[in-house]
């Protein structure tokens, strides 16, 4: 058959037809693969996102559980103690002296004695405070020993010494000093070799050496420069000008004179020991030396670091000193107050001598009027602090001591039992209650407060009303004192309710008294003020190496060392809670220049 050019046409449109549907069916095919391929990515980022949030999910769950866990113990601990102080109270009758009266307390029941406490001496006074009066209080001891019911025992049992109770521990090994002679062979037991251990400790007395050495001024080549012979590193080896004494040196004066509460006249045989005798004036101008080393470098510093907190505690103490008449230059030995300001957060103390004032200018003159002023105090019934809240500082949540207002119905025992036995009993449930939350933080506790703490605060102070309003309870002088103390301060209490950060005592505040009651009961006095002013900044650094858990000794080492080469802008790292945590634990530092006979 014979193709015709009408057929060829023909094919050619057909092909052309063809090509064409392919091609719009190439175009329909990518657009479903294009349209495929974003589905696929749709759904693997759908899918990439369902396991993130399962595993959110996963997690919440895990948190869930691990706080109904929390919840659940906290429950059952709650129960316990409750359970505890049901029995407790039901056995208050039969024990109460022993249960809630400390030492002195003790006495004062049991001697029917009345003494001048120290919340007697906080009244409504808001200035210079009178001359102290020395009087001592005898504290009967009450407690007593059945030495028949102590076991008999081998005293000389378990004598073996312990490595560690010595700083530097030095090992030696058979390998060291021991060779198995010809023919020997090592005894067996349990087959290992029976090896024993032998101790002896060595104790080396420090020798203190006084080096001296020739110096001479001399003028370089150029005629023009004058240089002297001693060396810079042997200079350097007395950090506070003027004074002999090493870094080593003066930090064994200062931990023996403040750091362990010694008299001048302990200090100076404790010297002796070492080769190295002191005069009293001589010893005395080298504690003013590096007292007045340290508050020129870092008084200031300090100050800052214990204001840079949300919260802190404060007290103040009575200390006697000397106080010399500037027109007939005669000394009296006078009351003088000592501050405390705890900064907790950091574990920092700044006390305070302010010439000796009780006055709220000592507040005013430590925080600066400031309209910044934003934090947490805690502290006791004094008028003093009535200055927190009020116009002058109204950014300052003012908090009240629960120890003061128990201590005062613990006095009142022997004459209102029942009455104040039904108040301790509650303020020991409040204490309970926020002994619970103590390891919770600043949100968890404030809400704690709210839902736990709130409902006692009320019970208390309805039951506080209700014997102010009983006339025959008010009779009783002393439990009146103790009512109207609470109702006084029945705002600085419930002010608590608003942060979580205030303790609910200031028992931490007052125990860092301690120091310098033991050195005034030692010492008996401060010899005049700018003596206070210096004991005060040493005793504000130990007391920190204290509650920061760091070696006095070592630290004031390592302050004075650095202290003459370390820049003005780098002081701050001289303090004691950036300092004394870098410091190797149990360094051994030779005590002045050692010699070892």
């Amino acid at each position: 058959m014979k193709t015709t050019h009408k057929d060829i046409e023909l094919l050619q449109e057909n092909m052309d037809r063809l090509q064409a549907e392919k091609a719009a069916e190439t175009t329909r095919a990518n657009a479903v693969t294009n349209e495929c391929l974003i589905l696929r990515k749709q759904h693997e980022e759908d899918d990439k996102r369902l396991q993130e949030q399962s595993s959110e999910i996963i997690n919440l769950k895990k948190e869930a559980v691990a706080r109904d866990k929390k919840i659940a113990d906290l429950t059952s601990l709650v129960k316990e103690l409750l359970a505890k102080l049901a029995d407790a109270q039901n056995r208050a009758t039969m024990n109460r002296s022993k249960r809630f009266a400390r030492t002195s307390e003790q006495a004062n029941l049991l001697n029917r004695r009345d003494r001048k406490s120290r919340e007697q001496d906080k009244d409504d006074f808001d200035g210079n405070p009178p001359v102290c009066n020395n009087g001592a209080t005898e504290v009967k001891d009450t407690k007593s020993e059945d030495k028949s019911s102590i076991k008999s025992r081998n005293k000389y049992k378990n004598t073996e010494p312990d490595p560690c109770a010595c700083q530097d521990i030095v090992y030696h090994t058979l390998d060291e000093y021991f060779h198995l002679p010809d023919g020997a062979r090592v005894m067996m037991r349990d087959g290992r070799p029976d090896i024993s251990k032998f101790y002896y400790i060595e104790t080396q007395p420090a020798k203190s050496i006084c080096h001296v050495y020739e110096c001479v001024r001399y003028m370089t080549a150029d005629n023009e420069t004058f240089a002297s012979s001693l060396p810079e590193e042997v200079r350097k080896m007395t950090p506070v000008v003027g004074c002999p004494l090493t870094a080593e040196g003066l930090a064994t004066i200062i931990m023996y004179r403040f750091g362990l509460h010694l008299p001048q006249y302990r200090v100076k045989p404790a010297l002796r020991q070492m080769g190295l005798n002191l005069g009293t004036s001589v010893l005395d101008r080298y504690y003013r030396m590096a007292e007045d080393e340290l508050m020129l470098k870092l008084e200031k510093l300090l100050h800052r670091e214990v204001l840079q907190s949300q919260y802190l505690m404060i007290d103040e103490t009575c200390v006697l000193v000397g106080v010399t008449n500037p027109q007939t230059k005669v000394k009296t030995y006078l009351k003088r107050y000592v501050w405390a300001f705890f900064n907790k957060e950091k574990n920092l103390v700044e006390y305070v001598y302010e010439e000796g004032s009780r006055s709220r200018e000592v507040l005013r003159k430590f925080f600066k009027v400031s309209e910044n002023l934003n934090l947490a105090v805690t502290a006791d019934g004094y008028s003093a602090y009535n200055l927190f809240g009020s116009d002058e500082y109204p950014g300052v949540l003012r908090c009240g001591c629960w120890t003061h207002a128990r201590r005062n119905f613990v006095d009142s025992l022997g004459s209102s039992h029942d009455a104040a036995m039904a108040m301790i009993e509650e303020i020991d449930a409040y204490f309970m209650a926020e002994h619970l939350a103590s390891f919770l933080d600043e949100k968890e506790r404030l809400a704690w407060r709210i839902k736990v703490g709130k409902t006692i605060l009320e019970r208390i102070k309805s039951l506080a009303e209700s014997y102010k309003a009983d006339t025959s309870l008010m009779a009783d002088t002393i439990l009146a004192k103790a009512v109207n103390y609470m109702l006084n301060q029945w705002q600085t209490y419930e002010n608590i309710m608003k942060s979580g950060l205030p303790e609910v005592s200031n028992n931490l505040c007052e125990q860092r008294m301690k120091p310098l009651k033991l050195s005034m009961k030692n010492s008996q006095n401060i010899g005049s003020e700018e003596a206070a002013k210096g004991h005060c900044l040493i005793h504000s650094l130990l007391e920190s190496c204290r509650r920061l858990g760091v070696s006095i000794y070592d630290y004031l080492v390592a302050l004075f060392r650095r202290l003459p080469d370390t820049p003005k802008d780098q002081r701050k790292q001289l303090l004691p809670h950036i300092l004394g945590p870098l410091l190797p634990k149990q360094e051994l530092i030779p005590i002045f220049s050692r010699s070892y006979p």
